[in-house]
């Protein structure tokens, strides 16, 4: 047959990262005592906006943080999801990302225009962006319950399409030139996606302890099948089925499937 805990996560650049907590205001003087009946000062438009959660595309778009130069980019994004109370690296993020950039052409832009940033919100069914938080938890759970869906396949192999990209951009490369994603990148993209599945901490540890090399194409999709055949219960959880006809096997999985598989067997990985 063909030879067809994870990196630091600031090493992709993918969102969001926690801002630093802004300077306090320095302590007003004493006011002067006004007429009675005198209007009361009240913050300007532009604190509220940097200081509050966007409702809307428009209030997204609208906002420097988010939004420089007439695009949005991984900082803009990651303050946004900060201030959504999305975690770095989460499913949830990654998924948003995918959702605001499903064609990846560069990895440092997420979204071009607020039509961009509506049809993302839309498309996964929300009317505001405070919706966004309980629906993309909705759809990790949706997707784990079999890991073949349509919605998860499109996903994982757009991880595999951002993780050529950034590696491209660490090199400084034209994204056609890469053709693999590295190890540590890899796992970590795993790690936002499959991280619940029952046999993910093993494959990590065959993956950077055994395996050492970058993953292909072919065998990051081959990887996706086997997620879901033993997700769904085709390959049984001993894996003992593993190379029946019926299971997918045969002479259809890649080495380093067939190598995990036997790994697993004999036991090791520990107790993970």
């Amino acid at each position: 047959r063909s030879g067809r805990k994870p990196g630091r996560r600031g090493d992709l650049p993918m969102p969001p990262r926690k801002r630093a907590a802004s300077t306090p205001a320095a302590k007003p003087k004493s006011p002067k005592k006004v007429k009675k009946g005198s209007e009361p000062a009240v913050a300007s438009p532009a604190a509220a906006v940097s200081t509050g959660v966007p409702r809307t595309a428009a209030d997204a778009w609208s906002n420097s943080e988010y939004v420089s130069d007439g695009s949005m980019g991984q900082e803009g994004f990651s303050k946004l999801c900060v201030a959504l109370g999305i975690e770095e690296m989460s499913f949830e993020a990654c998924y948003l990302n995918h959702l605001l950039c499903p064609s990846i052409d560069n990895v440092l832009i997420v979204c071009n225009s607020k039509a961009e940033l509506q049809r993302g919100i839309e498309a996964i069914g929300c009317r505001t962006l405070s919706d966004l938080p309980a629906k993309l938890r909705a759809r990790r759970l949706h997707i784990e319950k079999a890991y073949g869906t349509v919605e998860f396949t499109t996903f994982w192999k757009w991880l595999f399409e951002m993780g050529m990209g950034i590696q491209a951009l660490k090199v400084n490369a034209p994204s056609s030139s890469v053709r693999t994603v590295p190890l540590d990148a890899g796992v970590q993209l795993m790690d936002a996606c499959i991280s619940s599945w029952w046999l993910f901490p093993k494959l990590r540890t065959f993956s950077t302890e055994v395996h050492g090399q970058a993953f292909t194409k072919d065998l990051w999709i081959q990887i996706g099948r086997f997620i879901n055949l033993t997700t769904v219960g085709v390959v049984l959880p001993d894996l003992s089925n593993y190379d029946d006809d019926a299971a997918g096997g045969g002479n259809a999985w890649p080495c380093f499937i067939d190598e995990f598989v036997e790994w697993v067997r004999e036991g090791k990985g520990g107790g993970e």
